[in-house]
């Protein structure tokens, strides 16, 4: 008389398993549906987004009380007036002066 194999659901992951009584053994197992953490998708977009405008706004308040931005913004405006300043008095002579000091000397002769 053969026995038909059974199956059972595992009380822990949900998982189905198929067991043969004549060979005592499983022979088959369905993995568990997957589970998941949170209901809604649009709910965990929300958390995420949430968390995000957070941390956003802590590197701003890290940045403001350092004085960081304040400065870059100042040393922005101070270049600008520079370029401004020197389109103005047409003076680009004073770039290429800098390129030859950085670069050395026009002839080639170092």
């Amino acid at each position: 008389m053969a026995k038909e194999s059974f199956t059972v659901e595992c009380p822990c992951c949900k998982a189905k398993l198929t067991l043969d009584p004549e060979l005592r053994a499983l022979i088959a197992h369905e993995p568990p549906p997957p589970t998941r953490t949170v209901a809604d998708l649009g709910a965990a977009l929300d958390k995420l987004r949430a968390r995000s405008a957070q941390i956003e706004e802590r590197f701003k308040q890290g940045v403001e009380r350092s004085g960081l931005l304040r400065d870059m913004k100042r040393k922005v405006q101070i270049e600008q007036a520079r370029r401004l300043q020197g389109l103005a008095q047409g003076s680009q002579g004073d770039f290429f002066r800098r390129e030859v000091l950085v670069t050395g000397d026009i002839d080639g002769d170092e």
